[in-house]
C-alpha cells in the first residue's frame, strides 16, 4: 500500500510541470542503466523487477545475483506489487511505462488494457520474435524483396549431428537458437567439414540449452553484407529511423582467435524520413499493422544480408524491443535521455539535425572473471573527465553488472556483460573515437574490450567500414559523410 500512496502523491505534484513519469519493467536489467540515467536528469522513476517468469528457468544463486542488480543504486519493487499499484491511480496519462523485454508481455498487457501508454509488449510480439520458424514464415509471405534461405529445425543435438554428417555435409551452416542464452554460430571458416566440427562442438558443448526451445541450421552466405534497419514509433506514428551495424565478434581481424557476443560493438546512425523511405519500405513497411499502435511505443529491427555473389537480400530475425548496445548508442546521440523520451512523446522526429548527433556508437565491456559463481564481486572505478575517482556515473557509460556498497560500485558477477562505453559525432570516426575515450573511465579488474583498430580495419569480411559504404550507395544517401 505504500507504493500505492507514493505513487498516487507524486502524480500530483508533477501535474503543473507535464513531465513524464516513468516506469520501468524488468527481470535482468536491461533497462536499468536507462532508468538510472533517468534518475540523474531528475525524472521520477519506478521500477519494477520480476522475481520469476515463467518464460524463464534459473538456479536460486542465480536469481540471488539478479536480484541484486542496480542494489544501492536504484529503489527496486516486486514487479506484481507494483503492477497492482499502478492499475489504481488516476492520471495513467502521467506515466510512460518502458518494458526492457518482450518476454514480460504478462506484466505489460494488463497495463496497455488499463490505458497506460509506453513501450509496452504483448504475447505476439514475443512469440514473432522467439519463435524464428514464426518470423521467416511472415518475412515469406510479406516480403516481395527478400530471398528464402535453406533452413532447418531441431529439437535433439543428436538429429542435427546426423543430418550434418549426411545429407548437409556439402554445405557450410550457421546454428540459431531459439532460447535467449543459446549463441549464434557462424562458422569461421568456409570449408564444410571444419565448419561441420565447429557446429557440432558448440552443439554438444551446449546442449542442454539448445534443446531446451530447439535450434536451426541454416544455410551460410559467404559474401555478405550485414545490417539492421530500424523504425522506432509512438502512438501510431514513426518518429524515429536508423541504420544499426554491430560487430558480433572478437578479434574479427585476426579470425579464430575470438568468440562471438551479443554485440562486441556497434554503430547506429539516424535517417531523416526522405532518405529512409526505401529502406522503409523494402524491409519495415510490411510490419506497420503490427508496429503502428495506439498509446504505445515500438521499436522493431529487421535483420538483414545482403549476398554479394547472389546479388540478394536474406533476412536474420525481428528485434520488437531495444537492441542492446544499439538502444545505448543511438540514446548517446541526444543532449539527455530524458529529451529523447520527451521529443518521442510529443511525437516529434527524434532526430533533429540541429540538436541531435547523427551517428552513435559503442563499445561493450566485459568481465573477465572465467567462473562467475565463485568469484567475488570485483570494484568498479570510474573515473571523471580529469581522470580523478568519481560517484557519478558519466551519461556516456551504461553499467549492467552493477551494485553499489557505500560510495563504492562493484560488479554483481550475474553476467559477464558489465557495461557499454557510447559516443556521438557527425560521421562514423568521431563517434567510435568518443566511445573509445570512454572505455579509459572505467576501471575494473580484467575486464576487457575489442580493439580499436578492429573498428577501422578493412582486413575481413562484413567489416563495419565496408558495411557502411555500401549501405550509403546501395540507398543513394549522398548525405551521409564518407569519414571513416
Amino acid at each position: 500500500m505504500a507504493e500505492e500512496i507514493k505513487i498516487e502523491s507524486q502524480v500530483n505534484l508533477r501535474i503543473l510541470n507535464q513531465k513524464p513519469i516513468f516506469v520501468f519493467l524488468t527481470y535482468d536489467g536491461h533497462g536499468l542503466p536507462v532508468a538510472y540515467r533517468l534518475l540523474q536528469e531528475g525524472y521520477s522513476v519506478y521500477v519494477g523487477q520480476a522475481e520469476n517468469i515463467s518464460e524463464k528457468k534459473e538456479e536460486e544463486k542465480e536469481k540471488e545475483k539478479r536480484l541484486k542488480l542496480y542494489d544501492g543504486m536504484i529503489e527496486k519493487i516486486p514487479i506484481e506489487k507494483l503492477i497492482k499499484a499502478l492499475l489504481k491511480v488516476k492520471n495513467k496519462e502521467k506515466y510512460f511505462v518502458f518494458t526492457d523485454f518482450s518476454f514480460l508481455y504478462e506484466y505489460s498487457e494488463p497495463l496497455l488494457k488499463a490505458g497506460f501508454r509506453g513501450l509496452l509488449p504483448i504475447k505476439e510480439d514475443y512469440l514473432l520474435e522467439e519463435n524464428r520458424e514464426m518470423a521467416k514464415e511472415f518475412v515469406d509471405e510479406n516480403y516481395p524483396a527478400i530471398s528464402k534461405k535453406e533452413h532447418y529445425q531441431f529439437s535433439k543435438v543428436e538429429e542435427a549431428i546426423e543430418f550434418l554428417e549426411n545429407e548437409g555435409k556439402d554445405k557450410v551452416w550457421v546454428l540459431k537458437g531459439f532460447h535467449n542464452d543459446a549463441p549464434t554460430v557462424v562458422p569461421i571458416y568456409d570449408n564444410p567439414e571444419i565448419a561441420k566440427e565447429e557446429i557440432i562442438s558448440a552443439l554438444q558443448e551446449k546442449r542442454k540449452i539448445y534443446e531446451s526451445e530447439g535450434f536451426l541450421l541454416e544455410e551460410k552466405l559467404t559474401e555478405i553484407i550485414e545490417f539492421v534497419p530500424e523504425a522506432t514509433s509512438f502512438d501510431g506514428k514513426i518518429v524515429g529511423r536508423n541504420i544499426c551495424l554491430e560487430i558480433k565478434d572478437f578479434y574479427p581481424s585476426s579470425r579464430g582467435k575470438g568468440g562471438q557476443t551479443g554485440c562486441t560493438a556497434d554503430i547506429d546512425f539516424w535517417l531523416m524520413e526522405n532518405e529512409f523511405e526505401e529502406i522503409y519500405n523494402r524491409f519495415l513497411k510490411p510490419l506497420e499493422e503490427k508496429m503502428l499502435r495506439k498509446n504505445v511505443m515500438t521499436i522493431w529491427d529487421c535483420g538483414l544480408i545482403y549476398d554479394k555473389k547472389q546479388k540478394k537480400f536474406f533476412f536474420t530475425e525481428f528485434c520488437i524491443r531495444p537492441g542492446y548496445n544499439a538502444f545505448f548508442s543511438e540514446l548517446s546521440t541526444f543532449p539527455s535521455v530524458g529529451e529523447y523520451f520527451e521529443r518521442l512523446i510529443r511525437k516529434e522526429d527524434v532526430f533533429n539535425p540541429i540538436s541531435t548527433h547523427r551517428f552513435g556508437a559503442s563499445f561493450r565491456i566485459f568481465n573477465n572473471t572465467q567462473n562467475l559463481e565463485k568469484s567475488k564481486p570485483a570494484e568498479i572505478i570510474l573515473l571523471d573527465e580529469y581522470g580523478k575517482k568519481t560517484e557519478i556515473v558519466d551519461r556516456d557509460l551504461w553499467l549492467w553488472d552493477v551494485q553499489k556498497k557505500d560510495k563504492n560500485f562493484f560488479t554483481v558477477n550475474y553476467d559477464s556483460n558489465l557495461a557499454v562505453a557510447t559516443g556521438s559525432g557527425n560521421d562514423f570516426k568521431r563517434a567510435f573515437d568518443n566511445a573509445w575515450e570512454k572505455t579509459s573511465q572505467i576501471i575494473v579488474n580484467n575486464a576487457y574490450f575489442i580493439n580499436l583498430e578492429d573498428i577501422y580495419s578493412t582486413s575481413y569480411k562484413n567489416n563495419l567500414i565496408e558495411r557502411y559504404l555500401f549501405i550509403r550507395n546501395e540507398f543513394n544517401l549522398e548525405n551521409l559523410p564518407i569519414v571513416i
